[in-house]
């Protein structure tokens, strides 16, 4: 496991949230492209070799969003040439689709940190004491998800070994087949439903106060990756707050000049890496006083 991911839950989360905040709203170049290489620092760090499948995801889906958005955004005053329909095709419309494409990428790459960091014990452990509802409610569509494939396979499968397969046969007994499936499956997932209703009301569910158990302990070291987490981000949002990421592609593209907060803006994207490397250099360090 990555020292990363022994952080307590809710530093995680808070880290999280506040850097796919800035990635969702900050359209600023120098902030887009600090925003992707530390996400693709971060994605290398906690995920692995799964970078790449994530980029064979991601990068397809920027590209499309830059080569879409000209067709449909046509503001800008540097028209390079014009569409059968008359409308322009501007320099400005084609860089603020690129630069559409890499706020998008930069999200979806953060929210797969996410996803291998917050796994459902982390996430039920971040909610339940501040809303139990939405914490059972989490647990129950986390537990009902891979249940509900692993049925969805066992029917295939049986439909399959009496030949009505999804794959061969005509169209119609392919459809026949198919909502014969989606039929079965919702009829499994009420009685699901019910089932686990009737559970719940036996074991006492609603007659009084929840209480929350958690095997994670907040430790120093969860202190300080949070203080400078929350430090950084306050940092950098007094200082957009102040105008540092204002930025214009229409109708012309702003002048590009450097501010000294993309700095704690490179730091607070690259603070799971430093960790990593930070831990890796402490445990090394212990073995040689061995």
């Amino acid at each position: 496991m990555k020292e990363f991911s022994r952080l307590h839950p809710l530093v995680s989360f808070i880290y999280f949230a506040v850097m796919i905040g800035f990635s969702m709203f900050l359209m600023h170049p120098f902030f887009l492209a600090a925003s992707l290489f530390c996400a693709l620092v971060c994605t290398a760090v906690l995920r692995g070799r799964a970078l790449f499948r994530t980029l064979a995801v991601t990068l397809p889906i920027a590209i499309l969003t830059a080569a879409v958005n000209p067709l449909f955004n046509h503001g800008g005053q540097t028209i390079i040439t014009y569409f059968k329909s008359g409308n322009p095709l501007t320099l400005e419309s084609l860089i603020f689709g690129a630069a559409a494409g890499v706020l998008l990428m930069c999200v979806m790459l953060w929210f797969s940190c996410f996803n291998a960091v917050m796994t459902a014990d982390r996430l039920m452990c971040v909610f339940s004491r501040i809303s139990p509802a939405l914490s059972l409610t989490l647990s129950m569509i986390l537990r009902f998800l891979p249940r509900f494939r692993s049925r969805l396979s066992e029917l295939i499968n049986a439909q399959k070994g009496i030949g009505r397969s999804l794959t061969s046969g005509s169209l119609a007994s392919r459809m026949k087949s198919g909502i014969g499936i989606f039929s079965a499956m919702i009829t499994w997932s009420l009685e699901n439903a019910v089932d686990v209703s009737d559970s719940m009301h036996a074991r006492g569910y609603g007659t009084g106060r929840r209480s929350a158990y958690s095997t994670f302990r907040f430790a120093k070291r969860d202190l300080f990756f949070l203080f400078a987490t929350l430090a950084l981000a306050a940092f950098v949002f007094v200082k957009i707050l102040l105008g540092s990421a204002d930025f214009s592609y229409f109708p012309a593209i702003s002048a590009l000049t450097f501010d000294y907060v993309y700095i704690p803006y490179f730091l607070l994207g690259l603070l799971p890496a430093i960790y990593e490397i930070a831990e890796v250099i402490r445990w090394k360090s212990s073995e040689l006083k061995i």
